[in-house]
């Protein structure tokens, strides 16, 4: 089986309106990485099965011994990329505020596309005289592409939430909307009057309840990017690591090059560069 996901939204060239947005904030990083361990642990491995669990009922067929490949790709313009932090420091506690910090980027268009497979890796071992076998899946091809990155720094400073203000919260589930009525009032755009910068969004973290009072903050530019293309590919036959005691490692591979999406890595491939970037910093002073 070969699998694919893609998450395609680019906009109407015949249109300004519209744009998608990613909001990174440190819960969010968490539980990604938690669903992701979900699939490489000893969740995977078979229970309950052998001769001291007879059964009637056939096992059921694993999804992942059948999964040769997955490749994963993002074609997104334009688009918003916040990541942002919490803190407090001494002034903070002493008047109530939270202050969130961070950096946010508006890029023209991003292209990702990631391939993964799934490789034989054998390694011998000299002194047991044996060999073991395991497959696992391994990142073969990728491509990272920025195109037009404008790059800000984001600072804003909350009131934190009252005993009242919680119970209220708790009452009415459409909080959030009140969270949305601020924008351009309380937060100073340096030299740009574009409000799209502004989402209240930006600001939200997984299991944190944000006041209903109107913060106050800047947004900075900070670096602006024509081009960023990062290519990366391990494709070979085999590839085999040995030491001065004849131990070492091999591995193998028979899939890799199924027509299975609409692969942007291909258009790349043949060309000499390999990594691009260009950056025009501006002055910023936090």
């Amino acid at each position: 089986m070969h699998g694919s996901l893609s998450i395609i939204s680019p906009r109407d060239s015949s249109s300004k309106d519209g744009y998608n947005t990613i909001h990174l904030s440190p819960k969010a990083f968490s539980h990604f990485f938690s669903w992701w361990r979900l699939f490489s642990g000893v969740m995977s491995i078979p229970l309950r099965q052998g001769a001291l669990y007879p059964s009637i009922e056939k096992p059921p067929k694993k999804f992942n011994r059948h999964l040769a490949t997955l490749k994963y790709q993002l074609d997104l313009s334009p688009l918003y990329l916040a990541h942002v932090y919490r803190h407090k420091d001494s002034s903070d506690y002493s008047k109530g505020t939270t202050t969130i910090s961070g950096i946010k980027a508006r890029l023209d268009r991003l292209l990702l596309d990631v391939h993964q497979r799934k490789e034989e890796k054998v390694i011998i071992l000299k002194e047991l005289q044996t060999k073991r076998r395991a497959l696992h899946m391994g990142i073969n091809k990728a491509r990272v592409d920025f195109d037009s990155t404008d790059l800000r720094a984001v600072a804003a400073t909350f009131k934190d939430c009252s005993a009242s203000e919680l119970y209220e919260l708790n009452q009415d589930r459409h909080f959030r909307d009140v969270n949305e009525s601020w924008g351009s009032k309380t937060i100073d755009l340096v030299d740009d009057d574009d409000l799209d910068w502004i989402d209240p969004d930006d600001f939200v973290e997984v299991d944190v309840v944000l006041s209903k009072s109107e913060p106050t903050g800047r947004i900075w530019p900070l670096a602006y990017g024509s081009r960023f293309t990062y290519l990366r590919s391990t494709d070979a036959a085999v590839e085999t690591t040995m030491d001065k005691s004849g131990a070492g490692d091999s591995i193998s591979y028979q899939f890799g090059s199924e027509d299975s999406h609409h692969c942007l890595i291909t258009m790349l491939e043949g060309k000499r560069f390999v990594l691009y970037a260009k950056f025009r910093s501006r002055a910023c002073a936090i």
